[in-house]
């Protein structure tokens, strides 16, 4: 994709409604991983750079950053999208959240794509809260840091299966090189304003 084919919202959570705080800027650039797979859905991860900045105000739109550490197993995280509802269903104008749950290694591992630089998470005891298709490039925040990012997964709520996720941990330095530097961001936290992204508009599904 070109920079000119991309637009960034911020400052509202409706996708059909634009309000006084919506904001739509403009792509300078999309960096994207070097070694980004679509067969094998590796380094599936991407920095941006926006024309002009983000207005930040704490309310309608603010800054959080990535980790500084592994993610924690068992971690309680919330994903956040404008995905449809159900697999193949409507899509909403007022953005959802699931909380899912960091699975371990050993379990994402028996889906066949799964490898390095991924992670999986869902809710054991309620397959259907999941990411959908729509979803892909959205953030799985856990205890306040972007830990990961919407990928892919088998259909939506599949019992048994788990949505998988770029892990920005692993990402970080690669992420970091990439980034704004810290002048061009007048002192705000260079970390915070990284934005990394899936490169697909939709979920990839696969059975």
């Amino acid at each position: 994709m070109r920079p000119s084919q991309l637009r960034i919202f911020a400052g509202t959570s409706r996708r059909l409604f634009r309000s006084d705080d919506t904001q739509e800027l403009l792509v300078k650039k999309l960096i994207t991983h070097p070694k980004f797979s679509h067969s094998s859905l590796t380094n599936d991860v991407a920095v941006i750079t926006l024309k002009t900045k983000v207005k930040i105000d704490g309310i309608t739109a603010d800054v959080i950053p990535i980790p500084n550490k592994e993610p924690t197993i068992g971690a309680k995280c919330t994903v956040i999208g404008w995905g449809t509802v159900i697999q193949f269903g409507p899509t909403p104008d007022e953005v959802l959240n699931a909380d899912v749950y960091i699975q371990p290694y050993a379990i994402c591992k028996q889906d066949t794509l799964f490898t390095k630089g991924m992670l999986c998470a869902a809710d054991i005891n309620d397959y259907e809260v999941d990411s959908c298709q729509g979803d892909s490039g959205g953030p799985l925040i856990c205890d306040g840091f972007v830990t990961g990012i919407v990928s892919f997964g088998i259909g939506c709520g599949e019992r048994g299966s788990y949505g998988v996720y770029s892990d920005v941990y692993y990402y970080r330095n690669w992420i970091n090189n990439n980034r704004a530097t810290q002048q061009k961001l007048n002192g705000l936290p260079a970390f915070a304003l990284a934005i990394a992204i899936a490169l697909r508009a939709f979920r990839i599904q696969y059975f």
